[in-house]
């Protein structure tokens, strides 16, 4: 026998139980037991994106599955949305801070996947969620504390990216609404727009 194959998730991911599967992984199952007779959970991430079964997909993502987390190819989920120019699975996986820098299995950037393709509404996402990071990254507090706030249904996008690269008074772009600033404080997100000049407290 190869060690694994009668792990409780792979058998209910097997089986399409995906409640069942859910209340594994919340419960701390291991994500990746070794067994090369069954679909690893990366390929049933990669799935749900490809074939945009977005309630799922959030409902992994919220259970504790890591976004970035690689099917049996080597990709990651939002490769396989990209390939598919799947833009909600890609909005989805992009606000739950998958990276925008990933490669294809061929090792092609995934903007320049989306590009070759002409799925424009993706290559949009992806060069705005890159320039999120790079603004995140470059223009960080240094020594900063890093953001810590609770996450449920219906939490703004900038969040995700918040707890991945942001820190406390740090203001970044959401990703999702062009326009709109995002301030981290000790007491949670503010929402800024500069055009109005409103500012809103969420949460």
């Amino acid at each position: 026998d190869i060690p694994g194959c009668a792990a409780p998730l792979n058998a209910a991911l097997d089986a399409k139980q995906w409640a069942a599967a859910l209340k594994l992984i919340s419960s701390g199952a291991d994500l990746n037991p070794v067994c090369k007779e069954r679909r690893p959970l990366g390929d049933v991430l990669g799935e749900f994106a490809r074939y945009t079964r977005l309630e799922l997909l959030t409902d992994f993502l919220d259970a504790g599955v890591p976004v970035d987390l690689r099917n049996s190819r080597g990709t990651t989920a939002l490769a396989e949305a990209v390939a598919g120019g799947h833009i909600e699975s890609v909005k989805v996986l992009l606000a739950a801070g998958a990276n925008p820098d990933e490669r294809t299995g061929d090792g092609v950037a995934l903007i320049e996947e989306a590009s070759a393709r002409g799925y424009l509404d993706v290559q949009r996402e992806l060069q705005l969620a890159l320039a999120v990071r790079q603004d995140t990254t470059q223009q960080g507090v240094s020594g900063g504390e890093k953001i810590s706030l609770p996450w449920r249904r219906g939490t703004p996008s900038a969040y995700r990216v918040y707890s991945n690269y942001g820190q406390i008074n740090q203001m970044i772009a959401d990703p999702a609404a062009p326009g709109i600033l995002w301030l981290a404080t000790q007491g949670g997100l503010v929402r800024l727009d500069p055009a109005s000049g409103e500012q809103r407290a969420w949460g």
